[in-house]
Parts: structure tokens; sequence; C-alpha cells
């Protein structure tokens, strides 16, 4: 493989609070051979001013507001010209040595076309005291102490437990042929479906090391609680109507179904009851059984107890 062009692209929509150290973390990366590109989604404070104050070393795009991240990812893509391929979000931090891990282990294992690392969560308080994949108990039973592995069934994994994000993953450009770019109809998971389908189509690994820190702050997108319940339910039923792993299939049907659930919730503790119901029944026809059932009484048995005064509704999302 050698040393090919990695292109970095980061989306950004009114991120001049933290655009500047985020690109300060791709410069700053041991490997040197980097195209980076900023797609601006029609921010209104001054992201531009602080991106442009890169150049050339940065190329600045803007477009229109599209209202979701997976438009300027994909107009990201369209511009890139690297054999590499990786996402940034603009308030996210690549740690020194991330690009160099994720090369060096696609040069080492050319099968490989889509590698993933790592990460750790930090805000105003400092570093999460954990990693991501330490939360993952299945992916971690599987490295054990390996510093990398090479998944067997990477699709079933996922399914599992999502043990990535947007900016921990790269991938190789010949896999943009398979599965073309974000799906700019979902308004949440599309990171989760891009990735997903990536899987489809090439030897995936995994790197036991943190390569990406991820900013939480007030104005996250995950911070819609409702959008990111319809959208996790929108790609991951995409997803499962194409699957032909039954335990994937298995598993992306209980996600949904937690979503369901997790609706129901959202919708009875803001007085919406007739949703809530419908929502806790569609978790039981997704994912049907006994658990299921007995979550369904229980929803329906909560939502009753808020209508009534009995119950009081949580609205902290």
């Amino acid at each position: 493989m050698g040393k090919p062009l990695v292109s970095v692209i980061i989306g950004a929509l009114n991120a001049e609070p933290w655009i500047g150290e985020t690109l300060d973390s791709v410069l700053a990366q041991t490997y040197r051979d980097l195209e980076i590109i900023v797609v601006d989604d029609g921010s209104t404070d001054r992201t531009a001013d602080v991106v442009r104050r890169y150049a050339p070393r940065v190329l600045y795009v803007w477009q229109r507001s599209s209202g979701g991240p997976s438009a300027p990812r994909n107009a990201g893509l369209a511009r890139a010209k690297g054999d590499v391929l990786c996402f940034l979000d603009a308030d996210d931090i690549f740690v020194p040595n991330r690009v160099a891990t994720h090369v060096a282990f696609m040069d080492r294992h050319p099968a490989v076309g889509l590698v993933f690392c790592d990460f750790r969560n930090f805000d105003a308080r400092g570093l999460s005291p954990y990693s991501h994949f330490q939360t993952c108990p299945r992916l971690m039973s599987q490295l054990q102490a390996q510093q990398s592995s090479i998944l067997g069934r990477p699709c079933q994994a996922l399914a599992t437990e999502n043990f990535a994000l947007t900016g921990s993953f790269s991938f190789r450009r010949s896999l943009l042929a398979r599965v073309g770019g974000f799906d700019e109809s979902l308004g949440g998971g599309e990171d989760f479906h891009f990735y997903y389908r990536l899987c489809r189509h090439t030897q995936v690994a995994v790197v036991n090391q943190v390569g990406l820190l991820r900013r939480l702050h007030d104005r996250n997108l995950t911070r819609d609680a409702q959008r990111m319940l319809v959208g996790g339910i929108a790609s991951r039923s995409l997803l499962r109507d194409t699957e032909t792993d039954p335990d994937a299939r298995e598993h992306l049907g209980r996600f949904i179904a937690d979503c369901h659930e997790a609706l129901a919730r959202y919708y009875s503790d803001r007085g919406d009851y007739r949703r809530a119901i419908e929502e806790d029944w569609r978790a039981l026809t997704t994912d049907g059984g006994a658990r299921r059932l007995w979550m369904l009484f229980r929803g329906i048995g909560r939502t009753l107890a808020i209508a009534s005064g009995i119950h009081r509704p949580v609205r902290n999302s």
C-alpha cells in the first residue's frame, strides 16, 4: 500500500467554538500525507473565518444547510482524492497516531478494507474514565489482551454492540463503489447505516487503541432523543430488511424494538399517550416473546399511571 493519501472529511455547522482545536488535531497527525476537507453546512457563525485561517492546508467548502450530517459528508466524499477515507466531526479530536495506526494496519493486511479504533468521551470536566470498547463486553472478550483483531462476523458484532463512531473508522476508497455514500433521508443513525454497509463487503478489523476523543456538550445531535430514536429505527430497519445473517437480523430487530420502547416513554412523558401505546405495541410486533410482552404491559401501565397523575413524567431529554 505504501504511503496512500488519506482524506479527512469534516462536516461543520456552527462549529466556531471547536473547529480550530479539531483541525489542529488533524494537522498534528504523525502521518503526513493528508488531505483535509471541511464542508460547511450553512453555518451562521464564524466557522468560515476560523477554517480559512488554515488555508491552503485545509480545503474549505460551503454549501446551503441540508439539515443533517449526511449531505456534507457526501459532499466531502465527492471532492476527496485519497485512497483511504475517514471522517471527523467538527467538535471531536484525533489522537496524534490515529491515522498512522489505521494506514499501517491496512498496509499489513491488504484484504482489510475497514478499520475501527476505540474512543473516549470528554466534556468540560475532563475525560471519561472508560473508553468505549471497555463498555462493549463481547468485543472485549474477543480482543482479550490483543492490540487488534480481524472480526469474523463484523455485521453481527456491530448489530450486537455498536462499538463504532463516525470518527473512529477508516476505509479504502474502493468500497465506495459497493455502497455509495451516506443515506441523506436518515435523520439519525446514518453513520451506523453507512459503516454497517461497508462491513458487508470487506474484512473488518478493530484496533484496541483510543484514536478519537469525542466531545460531549449541549449542542450534540445525540441530545435530540426523539430524532436519534426515530433515526435509529429507520436506519436499522433498512439494514434488517436486507440482512441475510439471521443472528445479525435478530439483533437489529431487538435494537429497533428497544427504540420503540424508548419512544413510548418519550411520548408518555410529554402527554402523547396514544403515540406512546402505539410505540409499545410496535416494540412487541418487532421483537416478540415473553419479555417483550411483559415490557408492553409495563409500558402501557406506566403511560396510564402518568395520564391519571399517579406517576410523574420525566422530561430531561
